[in-house]
């Protein structure tokens, strides 16, 4: 008995529709350590998007009777702007919840902001020797699998 819904192939969607929706560089879980950071003319950073996902949680309710491969699951996907000032990185990130909430890929509930699946973040990383000042605005949305509602039917 197979899962319904495929984590990865949902992931990739999401990260499909955000390029969509931007010029701007995307990347999963973290800049490349072997490509440079882009940096404008003024010396600072320039804006780029972080994707982080999560891994595949049991939800509290939503047990099927017919074993744990079609219980309900949810995962997250965090919404990262990364900048070179912190105003770009709030609006690069607020834009993006914006955009992505009520969001839904083939087989899972439409991506929501929840109180339990953590709140935003903002912080700044500062420079060195081998980087520059970066502003990092995060804010986590939350998907259900296997779930009533979200094109894969429990039986």
């Amino acid at each position: 008995m197979t899962m319904s819904g495929d984590l990865f192939a949902m992931q990739e969607a999401i990260t499909d529709h955000v390029k969509t929706l931007t010029t701007l560089p995307v990347e999963e879980d973290m800049w490349p350590d072997d490509e440079p950071i882009p940096m404008g003319t003024d010396g600072k950073i320039k804006p780029y998007i972080v994707l982080r996902f999560g891994p595949r949680r049991a939800s509290y309710t939503g047990g099927s009777m017919r074993g744990p491969r079609l219980d309900e699951y949810w995962s997250s996907v965090d919404i990262v702007g990364v900048a070179g000032d912190g105003k770009k990185a709030r609006r690069l990130c607020t834009g993006l919840v914006e955009e992505l909430i009520g969001y839904k890929p083939d087989g899972v509930t439409p991506l929501s902001q929840r109180s339990d699946s953590g709140d935003p973040a903002m912080f700044t990383v500062s420079s060195n020797e081998t980087r520059p000042t970066q502003y990092v605005a995060s804010t986590r949305l939350r998907f259900s699998l296997n779930g009533v509602g979200n094109g894969y039917p429990k039986p």
